[in-house]
């Protein structure tokens, strides 16, 4: 029953005698565990050419085939079970996370912070952070050259910060809208309490596009 339905779980036309998926952009080898051909956009993707959004095709998508940028929050403070706020910066097609640091809530009256691309952060354990998929308008390499030159620009003249107003997400969302991109639509579900005389309590679900406790995206 498998072998008569050639286009299965990944809707994509499926060779059972060569046992490979055609995919639009690359074949893909079920059997061998790899895409048969090299990233289509090279080495702006990674050194794994043979890779697909950084072997984590569970939590992240590329369905272009042509780039890889998301959002990346981790938590400020956390205490117990209460996280205070969250910090996010964007990582590049480059897997290189570009944000704003160096000023933490000591700077909520205004400071100086550090501009950097920061490879600690896009190494840092898989539990200490959250991603969000980020759709970006144009090529791969024209968008990772806008996040360097915004970069670069910061550098030059870096913004004052507040930890409540102009702080690391905003400079990450305004690094995003400034090279054509935007985070995907995140679902988001609360819950309405209301008295059993009234019904009792209802969720209610929708989508936004600033990642969750992100302070003045």
């Amino acid at each position: 029953m498998t072998k008569a339905n050639q286009f299965r779980f990944s809707t994509d036309y499926y060779d059972d005698e060569s046992d490979t998926i055609m995919y639009p952009r690359r074949p893909y080898s079920p059997s061998a565990g790899r895409f048969l051909t090299r990233d289509p956009i090279g080495e702006d993707g990674g050194v794994n050419l043979q890779g697909l959004v950084g072997n984590d095709p569970v939590n992240d998508n590329d369905p272009m085939g042509l780039c890889n940028i998301k959002v990346r929050c981790s938590p400020v403070v956390e205490l117990g079970f209460i996280t205070v706020g969250w910090h996010c910066g964007v990582v590049g097609p480059d897997n290189t996370t570009y944000e704003l640091g160096g000023v933490g809530i000591g700077g909520s009256s205004g400071g100086t912070p550090v501009i950097y691309p920061n490879p600690a952060v896009t190494n840092r354990p898989p539990e200490t952070y959250k991603d969000y998929p980020v759709t970006c308008n144009g090529c791969c390499g024209s968008v990772l050259a806008c996040i360097q030159k915004f970069t670069a620009n910061a550098q030059q003249n870096p913004p004052t910060y507040y930890a409540l107003r102009q702080n690391s997400n905003t400079y990450a969302h305004s690094m995003l809208n400034t090279c054509g991109c935007s985070v995907d639509p995140i679902p988001f579900c609360y819950t309405v309490m209301r008295s059993p005389r009234q019904g009792g309590p209802y969720t209610v679900c929708t989508t936004t596009t600033t990642p969750p406790h992100a302070v003045a995206w």
